[in-house]
């Protein structure tokens, strides 16, 4: 007989419940410096078992205050949903005490483009903004990872939902945490085909 739990419990690795313990509620201003603060915790995050190459923080627009902010924990976690903005999505929420965050309020700050699967879940969060560094092409040619096809118009379909996207924030430093994850021997966690 499977024995299915009646709830799912997930301990957060120690560099995010850190991050969150010093940032949430601090005012970082400017998309630049809120990115590089990203970066510099993506490099932290990595240093840390079964946690990937990813960061993300969810900002208030108005008054440059983090929210939270949280990274990959897919293989440490056991679960295929535990990406960077994901779980920024959920601990955001949480806070907010809301299946979605307040119409036009909240911005995600990712260390890169969003892949096929945190792409669907912007656009039903009720971010009002993205602004990403990395490019799904360079985390492709940098990492072992298979970002998954985005849909053909998807940059139009955030603009019609309202959502401003701003790319290329800090590109070039957002290389540093794929190119260490990759040295440093980290895996794939996408489903690519058969695993050899």
């Amino acid at each position: 007989m499977v024995q299915v739990p009646p709830e799912i419990r997930i301990r957060l690795p120690q560099s995010i419940v850190s991050f969150n313990e010093r940032y949430a509620g601090s005012v970082v201003e400017g998309v630049e410096q809120q990115m590089r603060l990203c970066i510099q915790s993506a490099v932290a995050h990595i240093q840390s078992p079964g946690c990937g190459p990813f960061w993300a923080m969810i900002v208030e627009r108005e008054t440059d205050r983090i929210l939270c902010g949280a990274g990959n924990f897919v293989v440490g976690g056991k679960q295929s949903w535990m990406h960077g903005e994901r779980l920024a999505f959920s601990l955001g929420q949480t806070v907010v005490n809301n299946f979605v965050f307040p119409y036009g309020r909240y911005r995600l700050v990712t260390t890169a483009a969003m892949c096929i699967a945190c792409y669907g879940e912007s656009l039903t969060s009720g971010i009002a903004e993205i602004v990403a560094a990395a490019r799904g092409e360079d985390v492709e040619r940098e990492t072992p990872f298979k970002e998954g096809r985005l849909p053909q118009d998807w940059q139009g379909e955030l603009k019609r939902r309202g959502i401003l996207y701003r790319p290329d924030v800090l590109r070039d430093e957002s290389l540093v945490p794929l190119r260490q994850y990759s040295t440093s021997g980290g895996i794939s966690y996408f489903n690519a085909g058969p695993q050899t």
